[in-house]
């Protein structure tokens, strides 16, 4: 269970990454269209969701290789898992939080912010689901 959820992340991750990107180099208008007036120049924009997109890349070759490690029985690899889930579930479960305190003070639409809300707190319960499955590989001694 915990190698398809992080194999399922790393989809998720890189395909965000690659849209991301996708954005940077062809896309400002649409990003343009979709945001308030902007203070920053284009050149600024184009480079914060290039940033952007880099750091989900990375978050998703992370996902990849402690994936990889964990089917081929690497202990470095379950530890990794683990750290990584934890990461993970910490910081979806604020997203959550904060998509719900949006929501309920009102700077957000409320079907929209308690949608978004329960989005992110299924991706942590589903990154605690693959932590405690982790957890219990290095448990048994046996990473596989």
């Amino acid at each position: 269970m915990d190698r398809a959820i992080l194999l399922v992340a790393a989809a998720v991750w890189l395909t965000a990454a690659a849209a991301g990107l996708a954005l940077a180099a062809a896309g400002m208008d649409v990003i343009r269209s979709v945001l308030p007036p902007l203070a920053i120049g284009e050149g600024a924009l184009r480079r914060t969701v290039a940033t952007l997109a880099a750091g989900a890349l990375l978050i998703g070759l992370a996902h990849v290789v402690v994936t990889v490690g964990v089917a081929r029985g690497h202990v470095w690899a379950a530890s990794a898992g683990l750290l990584l889930a934890g990461i993970c579930v910490a910081g979806f479960t604020a997203l959550g939080a904060a998509a719900w305190t949006a929501g309920a003070s009102g700077s957000m639409l409320p079907a929209v912010a308690f949608g978004s809300a329960t989005g992110a707190l299924l991706v942590a319960a589903a990154y605690a689901v693959a932590g405690v499955a982790l957890g219990r590989r290095l448990g048994t001694g046996s990473a596989r």
